[in-house]
């Protein structure tokens, strides 16, 4: 951060700084690694959530060569990719909604085959021995096949997954393909957990009790025109701090979450990588520390002009999701054109807890499933999800299993304490578009909904 602000300028950043922050913010969300056994029922899987950048980096020293190559592209079937898939492979999994451009940037290329023939990335598959050839998923679930007709063979993926495989990793197995004579459900299943798994405790990054903290943080967004500003404490204890007649305006509320607002006239955005580094920037300028944020989610803004760029973060390599609250995503940023209208953030830091006992067994998701079934069903089967025909008790069941689509370990926070909000580890379900949280160590249901709006048992 001292380095960035000696590049700046008048409180703008160093456009190289700039690109670099957002070469690390645009990266994989999780990675799916498959050790090849070759067959769709017994294949067995890891996927890694923390501590990506060296397989990140990697996967980029191959990638460099399809994207700025003259890369020949063609839509397959998705058993092309899942027969790739059972090999010795790596799958990257990127945020919701991310263009191809945000991908290409790192090697900065903005304009070639991949970019024009593939406009959003969801997925790519690198083969492990990758003779030329990967596949790109987009967010309609199209598979493209990228393929070289001159490479050089890269092995270093291979090395990568044969040394996972000697270490202590969670097991995944598709162990629901049984289910549908149509080709099963082979989303990889956790059927281990051979570590500890971490609670932790966190508190809002702005102490809101403390004046001169909050002073302070608002300094950052009026800079030098902060004898212009009036401060209004609510009777809620949420404080609003108000530039002139309300051109800009910054609310934190009493647990420490913070939006501002400007003004900044009729601007449309048409560039998606400049308005992203226009988000980097600002909050290069107004946080402390952009470590451990990730862009989990694009989307235009509801006007359609802008985009609204939602980034989340990683507590102890596991991905914090929140109670659908203030805010959909701990940080969102609203960009027209290289302006940012509208800025919300709701990110917590850690405290230091004596005499707290922060690792517990968790309970293996098999167990997990067995456990709530019954609240499954319930849930499942009233909420819009009605069988064609009368179903018993066993169909329902294995319609559900058949239609989870991600297990994932996260960490879930209710936004119940202000400070001293302990963070257990939850497995994260996501069955045909809604989402399901159970706490890893008691098994219990503890929210529900879909990836941006979530309730509470």
């Amino acid at each position: 951060m001292e380095i960035f602000k000696s590049e700046a300028t008048d409180g703008r950043i160093n456009t190289m700084a700039v690109s670099k922050e957002r070469k690390k913010i645009v990266s994989p969300s999780a990675v799916v690694v498959s050790f090849g056994a070759g067959d769709k029922r017994t294949n067995q899987y890891t996927i890694l959530s923390s501590n990506l950048d060296m397989v990140w980096n990697e996967s980029k020293d191959i990638l460099k060569s399809y994207f700025l190559g003259d890369a020949e592209i063609k839509s397959v079937s998705k058993e092309s990719y899942v027969q790739s898939n059972l090999l010795k492979s790596i799958e990257l999994e990127f945020p919701k909604n991310t263009p191809a451009i945000l991908v290409s940037s790192h090697f900065d290329s903005f304009d070639n085959k991949i970019v024009k023939n593939v406009k959003v990335i969801n997925k790519i598959l690198i083969p492990a021995l990758n003779r030329g050839t990967i596949y790109i998923v987009d967010n309609e679930e199209n598979v493209f096949e990228v393929k070289l007709p001159k490479y050089e063979e890269n092995s270093a993926l291979i090395g990568f997954i044969d040394d996972l495989a000697k270490v202590e990793h969670i097991k995944y197995h598709p162990i629901f393909s049984h289910l549908d004579e149509q080709g099963g459900n082979y989303t990889p299943i956790p059927v281990t957990y051979s570590t500890l798994a971490t609670q932790t405790v966190v508190e809002s990054e702005i102490d809101i009790t403390d004046d001169l903290i909050l002073i302070e943080k608002a300094k950052k967004f009026f800079n030098k025109s902060f004898d212009f500003v009036k401060s209004i404490r609510e009777a809620n204890g949420a404080v609003v701090y108000i530039y002139g007649y309300g051109e800009k305006t910054l609310r934190i509320s009493s647990k420490g979450a913070l939006e501002y607002n400007e003004e900044i006239g009729n601007i449309s955005s048409t560039n998606i990588v400049d308005s992203l580094d226009a988000a980097v920037e600002f909050m290069l300028q107004k946080r402390d520390s952009l470590d451990n944020l990730y862009l989990k989610e694009i989307k235009k803004t509801s006007d359609n002009t802008g985009y609204l760029f939602g980034f989340s973060y990683r507590i102890g390599g596991y991905s914090v999701e929140t109670k659908d609250s203030e805010v959909k995503q701990p940080i969102e940023v609203e960009v027209y054109g290289d302006k940012v209208k509208v800025y919300r953030s709701s990110v917590r830091k850690l405290m230091d807890i004596k005499g707290f006992t922060p690792e517990q067994l968790v309970i293996n998701f098999p167990s997990i499933i067995d456990k709530n079934i019954k609240n499954l069903k319930t849930e499942y089967f009233n909420t819009g999800v009605q069988p064609e025909e009368e179903m018993d008790d066993s169909s329902k069941i294995s319609e559900i299993l058949k239609n989870i689509e991600e297990v994932r370990m996260v960490y879930f926070d209710t936004m119940e304490e202000y400070k001293g909000q302990i963070l257990k580890p939850s497995w994260r379900v996501k069955i045909k578009g809604d989402v399901y949280y159970f706490d890893s160590y008691t098994g219990d249901l503890i929210g529900r909904g879909s990836s941006n709006n979530v309730t509470f048992k």
